[in-house]
């Protein structure tokens, strides 16, 4: 990281440069949904989870499903509380 003080190293430009933001503070990947255009993310990851908040989608399955359970989850982690 060229940044003053951080030692941080990184192999990959792109992990580099990820980085780099949370010292900038910058946030490139904006919601476009209606009524939330003030949302903003420095990883696009964080920005597609978001996206799950309006548009419903729950992609990680319980699993249990052969035990009669059909709970979906927006969020791997929300999963392996259940």
């Amino acid at each position: 990281c060229a940044w003053t003080g951080c030692d941080q190293d990184f192999e990959r430009h792109h992990n580099c440069k990820a980085h780099y933001s949370t010292h900038t503070g910058e946030r490139h990947f904006k919601c476009d949904h209606p009524g939330c255009l003030s949302k903003s993310f420095r990883q696009k990851g964080d920005l597609t989870r978001h996206m799950r908040i309006h548009t419903n989608e729950r992609p990680y399955a319980c699993g249990g499903a052969d035990l009669g359970c059909e709970m979906a989850y927006g969020r791997c982690d929300q999963k392996t509380k259940h």
